[in-house]
């Protein structure tokens, strides 16, 4: 069976029998959810003599009694077959037997996981010893879903899990509008009280107003020309409000495309009066060059987000050229009145930014330091309750850090930070941040204490029940167990705890310093106790090292954890808190590093990738860009779908089953380890020349390529630009178009169209007052003294300070930057035209240019492919499904199902969280499964191996280009949460959108992937493996290992194409709690039997697995039970999944006409 590559969400599904039909591309997803290493209980007894759904006979185990009523019609099913017994031996049976052989510390750890699986599920069904056989193939069982009338509403508070945005006043409320102004009033004044926005907006504003003020002395705007307002225009497009870097870099941009804009508007200018006929068509050829340029600078602005500067300035420099004064004679001074004015703007800009309070870059840098070491201080303080607030903080933490360090290695730098250094940080920083998400807040060890020493008779010191430990083994029971544990424990881990925060704090210090916030490293003896701190940090550790050692002196410890489960809780608090305990002292140290080699100031070129700099850009770029949130959402789902698409890239080929295990019919010798991939789904088809196929390919894409968003904004920027410009080379429009100056609103609908979002109903009022209050501020500064220039002084500073504000600090760019381009155009233009030939008529058809251009723009983004953030979170739900859904199939790949030698280890964890996973298909495992051809000791090795030899991975040849799958899926998470916020400023006629099954899918959605790591890492101290001695034990256990992961996989997939369509959800979908509730039970029944052949034969063994001692014994034991209960959580959060689905998308349920027909009359 052949099985190729598909598609990045192509996951595929086999079934054997009806109703399902197998594909070309459902093949290769039945990977087996195994939790080797564990052993379960039995079900309780007279569960199995319930009742099952009606036309699916299943779930009960295979090896359950037959049914010999003959009353029964079995139709297509049939009894049991003897030979498809999940046993190791025919006499075995499939519930777990009593017996003299005790029960393994893995299957006592797995009887609360069982338990809930129990409740979870409606089990009032029964087989009557019927099994619907499919071949091998996956195997769904379907249960009695829940009621359709469940109130949604009511369900835990369910508000709680939305946004920060959702908790404040609805921002399209008409009775909150005045209040709202005055909130944000207030807001915007407290926010200029801090130094760095203060000085930010005081050289921005300094910057416009120097310009405006030698625009309006006589001789300099006599020699800056008739349009010396774009001196103004300049210091606007490219304002010193930015670091002493981006300066550059904006200047230099700006610059570039300026000189673009007029080198094409000059050349078509040329042409156009070339010759006698294009004097008579020269409308016609300057439409075309317009055309042409207008849609290629709108498609290099949606591809390199680098040029974005350099593309606004060409777009208005050629309409300048194209559309401004139009006519047959061409002036070429025409040119340097553009340039000049241009030119001299920048300059200005920069010698602003370079001398008032320059920002060097670091500053921000060092901030962004801080504010993730105040959010990781927060969360070690421990114990507290899991936040859920708090964890979207560090989430929102660990993505803002990377943008800060990628924003300082982007551009130039005057800095004691070496950028070398920031990225070590950034990544010491963020692993700290995992090692916070991973500890379990809320424990009872600190609180324990005094119950656990009521259980204990008498008082003893720490150090008398190490004696105790050894002097005491038959009274040694579970509350003194836990009384051990917390004394022994509760000091050394609270002492960790408060030298982390120590130690994080001192971090803070010196990193500010370094960075010149003299704010918080003014204190020079903080500076100086960092190695103290580090000293403490280790003394710490070293205790409760060695109050870990004294546990381990108890043997029957482990037996322990079997019927207490708050003691494994305590374990797995105790031991993410070492383990972040280890990532904070690299972190110190790399600081100490840091400030020991401070060789001081220095200059720092840009060091970050030149091919992937093309698709950023700074900070302040991305703000004065404006549609921040989509352009984020967009770039991070666009860098996902390509890690996923990686990710599943290899397909497996799987060996034939009738080839000998020791020869093939070639002759050749067979290497049972061989593993064969292709890239192909048909390995068979013809060879074809490869240039010809790359040449194809390459035309291919270029088509298609062009049905992306680039050439769609590229075509309504060429649309709307031409349509309006259409007066301009008209002889019947030509005066009225040059009078009043409406090529201004070509340069608006330029500005004001974004590659992503349209806009809102709120932003089209937003924008079009902004415009018209510039026009009227204009005018009546013109009009209040008769074109007095220190009149139209002080009406500037009172107008633009507050709007330059809004466009270089809030959260709305572009209605700030077209109110400031309304007013500097209808003052400056007045006063350099003296208001001909009224201000009145000047001030209105400019202030209506604008609202036209903005109104242009805005209906062209609604009507050709419009954005609508809920119908694009609606989406995005169904895509971050489909990548959990291969995640999950990657680490079950990678982490459970493994080759003899080839278990993962720890560097295998660090590659998947800073490097990315493993192109290791689920298709490869389910046909070395399937083939049968594989040795027992390749379906897992099961030894603890020692933390410190790193395993090496068969598979590091498939290792993904460096990608952090990690990183980008949490970040994948925020970007979600923000468009979610987008929802509150759409306009829908139909009902309110609410918000709330959008917020619980998304919060799901993120522990499924936060479970599935705390499986990846509880793997590498539990290896999964299960009675790997003999292939028999694979052969009991296949059919459930498939049916428990494919039907996760199933699920995730119809799920997430429910939301994708936007149609309802299946009623019956198959059981994930059934099917794990089956492994669960065959693997304690099998391991039952394991056991007693190992004991007949006299082995010294346990469950098919050798003895463990030290460490690796105890932790292996506890992650066991991290691990197995991870993989329940899973099957709860997928309940969780289907249930919001339905209520977003609805069910495909029975109405009452069809249900009464059932019931009742056939025919009805």
């Amino acid at each position: 069976m052949d099985s190729g590559g598909g598609p990045s969400h192509d996951i595929r599904f086999q079934f054997g029998a009806p109703p399902f039909q197998a594909t070309a591309d459902t093949q290769d997803i039945a990977l087996q959810d195994i939790e080797p290493g564990s052993s379960f209980p039995a079900a309780e007894p007279g569960s199995s003599s319930r009742r099952r759904s009606k036309g699916v006979a299943f779930g009960k185990d295979p090896t359950t009694k037959r049914n010999s009523n003959p009353d029964i019609y079995v139709g297509s099913y049939g009894n049991i077959p003897e030979h498809t017994r999940s046993s190791l031996r025919p006499s075995i049976d499939g519930r777990s037997p009593d017996g003299s052989i005790s029960r393994s510390t893995r299957a006592s750890t797995s009887q609360l996981q069982s338990r809930y699986l129990r409740q979870a599920i409606d089990v009032d069904l029964d087989t009557y010893g019927l099994s619907e056989l499919r071949d091998g193939f996956f195997d769904s069982s379907f249960h009695k879903p829940p009621s359709q009338e469940v109130d949604f509403d009511n369900d835990d508070d369910m508000t709680q899990h939305l946004p920060a945005a959702f908790r404040s006043y609805h921002p399209l409320s008409l009775r909150r509008f005045i209040p709202q102004q005055w909130r944000e009033f207030r807001e915007i004044v407290l926010q200029l009280q801090e130094f760095s926005r203060g000085i930010r907006m005081l050289k921005s504003f300094l910057a416009y107003f120097i310009a405006y003020i030698i625009c309006l002395i006589p001789i300099s705007r006599n020699w800056l020309g008739k349009y010396n307002l774009l001196m103004a225009i300049s210091t606007i497009a490219n304002h010193a409000g930015r670091p002493l870097g981006s300066q550059i870099d904006g200047a230099f941009m700006t610059i570039l495309g300026t000189v673009a804009g007029l080198g094409w508007g000059s050349l078509a200018l040329y042409v156009s009066t070339s010759t006698g006929p294009a004097r008579l068509g020269y409308g016609g050829v300057l439409a075309a060059f317009l055309v042409f340029f207008a849609a290629a600078i709108a498609w290099l602005r949606c591809m390199f987000m680098r040029f974005f500067q350099a593309v606004i300035c060409a777009g208005i420099a050629i309409c300048y050229t194209c559309l401004a004064d139009t006519s047959q004679a061409v002036s070429w001074r025409k040119v340097f009145d553009y340039g000049i004015p241009w030119l001299l703007g920048q300059a200005l800009c920069l010698i602003v930014s370079a001398c008032i309070f320059p920002d060097t870059g670091s500053r921000s840098l060092a901030l962004a330091f801080h504010d993730s070491l105040h959010i990781v201080e927060r969360g070690f303080d421990l114990p507290r309750k899991d936040d859920l607030i708090l964890r979207r903080d560090l989430a929102w933490t660990f993505v803002k850090l990377s943008g800060a360090v990628r924003d300082f290695t982007l551009e130039f730098t005057v800095s004691r930070y070496h950028p070398d250094d920031t990225r070590s940080l950034r990544n010491l920083i963020q692993g700290v941040i995992r090692g916070v998400l991973s500890i379990r807040p809320e424990t009872t060890l600190f609180d324990v204490l005094d119950r656990a020493s009521e259980s204990r008779s008498g008082t003893m010191e720490p150090s008398a029940y190490g004696n105790d430990l050894q002097g005491k083994e038959h009274a040694f029971h579970c509350d003194a167990a836990l009384g051990v544990i917390v004394e022994l424990l509760a000091k050394p881990t609270r002492d960790i705890i408060d030298a982390i925060l120590a130690a994080i704090n001192r971090c803070d210090v010196v990193l500010m310093h370094i960075g010149g916030v003299k704010k918080f490293g003014h204190e020079p003896e903080h500076q100086q106790d960092i190695p103290q701190v580090l000293e403490k940090l280790q003394s710490s550790m070293d205790a409760f090292d060695a109050a870990d050692q004294l546990l381990l002196q108890r043997t029957q410890l482990p037996s322990a954890f079997t019927t207490r489960p708050e003691i494994v809780e305590i374990f797995l608090f105790v031991h993410p808190v070492r383990q972040a305990a280890d990532k904070v002292q690299q972190l110190i140290r790399k600081v100490v590093e840091i400030r020991q080699k401070d060789r001081g100031v220095r200059v720092n070129l840009p060091t970050y990738p030149l091919i992937k700099s093309l698709d950023r850009v700074n900070g302040q770029v991305r703000h004065d860009r404006g549609g921040l949130t989509a352009g984020f959402y967009f770039r991070t789902k666009e860098q996902l779908e390509r890690t996923m698409a990686d990710l599943q890239h290899t397909s497996y080929i799987p060996r034939s089953r009738s080839v000998a295990p020791t020869g093939n019919q070639h002759g050749k010798k067979h290497n049972p380890d061989e593993i064969h991939v292709h890239n192909d789904s048909t390995p068979d088809r013809k060879k074809r020349d490869p240039a010809a196929a790359s040449y194809r390919h390459l035309v291919w894409r270029f088509f298609h390529r062009l049905q992306d968003f680039e050439s769609q904004f590229a075509f309504k920027v060429a649309l709307v630009t031409t349509l309006i410009s259409i007066p301009a080379w008209l002889p019947q429009s030509r005066g009225w178009w040059n009078e009043s100056g409406s090529w201004w609103a070509v340069v608006t609908v330029w500005m004001m169209m974004h590659p992503r979002v349209g806009g809102t109903f709120q932003d089209l009022a937003a924008r079009s007052l902004c415009a018209a209050l510039g026009a009227l501020w204009g005018g009546l500064a013109w009009a209040a003294g008769s074109g007095n220039p220190y009149v139209l002084a002080v009406f500037a500073a009172l107008f633009m300070f507050p709007m330059l504000h809004r466009f270089t600090q809030s959260s709305h760019p572009r209605s700030g930057i077209v109110g400031c381009f309304s007013y500097t155009v209808v003052s400056l233009g007045a006063y350099t035209n003296n208001a001909q030939p009224s201000i009145i008529q000047f001030a209105w058809t400019r202030g209506l240019a604008f609202i036209i251009g903005i109104v242009a723009a805005l209906v062209t983004n609604w009507v050709l492919w419009p954005f609508t953030a809920r119908h694009e979170l609606r989406k995005s739900l169904s895509t971050m499904m489909l990548h959990s859904a291969i995640i999950y199939r990657s680490v079950v790949a990678r982490y459970i199902y493994y080759t003899k030698n080839h278990a993962p280890g720890p560097a295998d964890i660090q590659r998947s969280e800073m490097l990315g996973m493993y192109k290791f298909e689920s298709s490869q495992l389910y046909g070395l499964l399937n083939s049968r051809q594989c040795s027992s000791s390749e379906l897992g090795h099961g030894s603890f191996r020692d933390m410190s030899q790193p395993g090496k991975g068969y598979l590091d040849w498939v290792m993904l280009t460096p990608k952090s799958v990690e990183g980008r899926l949490r970040e994948g998470f925020v970007r979600i949460r923000q468009l979610l916020e987008l929802t509150r400023h759409e306009i829908r006629l139909r009902a309110p959108f609410d918000p709330v099954p959008y917020s619980v899918l998304i919060d799901a959605c993120e522990r499924f992937f936060e479970h599935l790591v705390e499986v990846r890492q509880s793997s590498i101290y539990f290896q999964p493996f299960m009675l790997a001695r003999g292939a028999e034990v694979a052969d009991a256990l296949f059919e459930v290992r498939r049916d428990a992961v494919a039907v996760i996989l199933f699920n995730l997939y119809t799920l997430a194409c429910a939301l994708r369509a936007d149609q309802p959800v299946p009623r019956y979908l198959p059981a994930a709690a059934a099917a794990r509730r089956r492994l669960l039970e065959r693997m304690e029944a099998v391991e039952k039997e394991y056991r007693e052949m190992e004991t007949e034969k006299g082995l010294e063994t346990v469950g098919g697995v050798e003895p463990r001692s030290g460490i690796g014994k105890r932790w292996a034991d506890v992650y066991q039970y991290a691990f197995s209960s991870a993989l329940t959580d899973i099957v709860e959060e997928l309940q969780i999944l289907q249930r919001w689905t339905g209520k977003i998308c609805g069910e495909m349920g029975f109405d009452a006409e069809i249900e009464a027909g059932v019931e009742g009359d056939p025919s009805s």
